[in-house]
C-alpha cells in the first residue's frame, strides 16, 4: 500500500501547508502553535512549522508520537 507522499508532491505539500495554516487555523502574530504530529509525518509537520513561523507565530512547538509509543502509553 502507498503513503500519501508516493501520491504529492513537493509543491502540493507546500500549498496544503499555506492552506492549513493561513485558512484553517489563521495562525496570528505572536500566537504559540502547537502541532501534534506522527512521526511519519515529519516533512508536513515540518512544512507547517515553517509556514507558521512565516505567519510570524512566536513559537512553533511540535509534539512528535509514534504508533509504538502510543501501544505503550495505552
Amino acid at each position: 500500500m502507498k503513503g500519501i507522499y508516493d501520491h504529492v508532491d513537493d509543491e502540493q505539500l507546500k500549498k496544503y501547508a499555506t492552506l492549513a495554516v493561513r485558512a484553517g487555523v489563521n495562525v496570528q502574530k505572536n500566537q504559540l502553535v502547537i502541532i501534534h504530529s506522527d512521526i511519519k509525518d515529519a516533512t508536513f509537520a515540518r512544512l507547517i512549522q515553517t509556514e507558521a513561523y512565516d505567519a510570524e507565530a512566536s513559537h512553533v512547538v511540535i509534539n512528535w508520537s509514534d504508533e509504538q509509543a502510543t501501544k505503550l502509553f495505552f
